[in-house]
């Protein structure tokens, strides 16, 4: 038997899937922190943030007429789509920066550093929005949304070679910031 959030939650998917305006409303109330969370992790300003929220929304409603609960559930097909968008809309604003690098990142590459859990998720965003915006798309797209190097490839246009170093030089910005971060802690005590 179904829980009574998730049959609230196809409920309001079906009415949204016929156009139905109660049903986009409810879902633009249940999801919106989410999407907002989603637009702040790819680096959206807070003066683009309800544009990009209103524009992630709308692709939503256009698309939820594709999605089938029997191919999995809604939320991570939210995300989907919420991330193919925005990066949309900051490839039309400026072109991604794609830096190539003789070395290549290893396959097997390290796990950002304990410190991560540590830091409060304020100082987080703050550190992924002050990375280049190449780094900071790749960083969330590999490891916060769980993509391989050969989708972010296809999905940037890049190479899986430009993936892997811009996730390796993404991660050694982040390093040096939560380094930073806990000398300035060590400091004060």
């Amino acid at each position: 038997m179904q829980n009574h959030s998730t049959l609230q939650e196809q409920e309001i998917i079906k009415a949204c899937q016929k156009g139905v305006a109660v049903g986009q409303e409810q879902l633009y109330r249940n999801f919106l922190p989410y999407v907002v969370s989603i637009c702040r992790r790819y680096g959206i300003q807070e003066s683009d943030l309800k544009d990009a929220v209103q524009e992630v929304f709308i692709e939503i409603y256009i698309s939820i007429k594709k999605y089938r609960p029997t191919k999995g559930p809604f939320k991570p097909w939210l995300k989907t789509v919420a991330i193919r968008k925005l990066i949309k809309l900051q490839k039309g604003q400026s072109k991604l920066h794609i830096v190539h690098f003789d070395q290549i990142a290893p396959k097997n590459e390290q796990k950002i550093d304990s410190a991560l859990a540590k830091v409060q998720a304020e100082e987080i965003l703050h550190i992924l929005q002050a990375l280049p915006s190449g780094y900071r798309k790749i960083f969330n797209l590999y490891v916060i949304d769980g993509y391989d190097h050969k989708e972010i490839g296809q999905l940037l246009g890049i190479s899986e070679v430009g993936s892997r170093s811009q996730l390796s030089r993404a991660k050694r910005m982040i390093r040096d910031q939560l380094n930073q971060i806990k000398k300035k802690q060590h400091e004060i005590i």
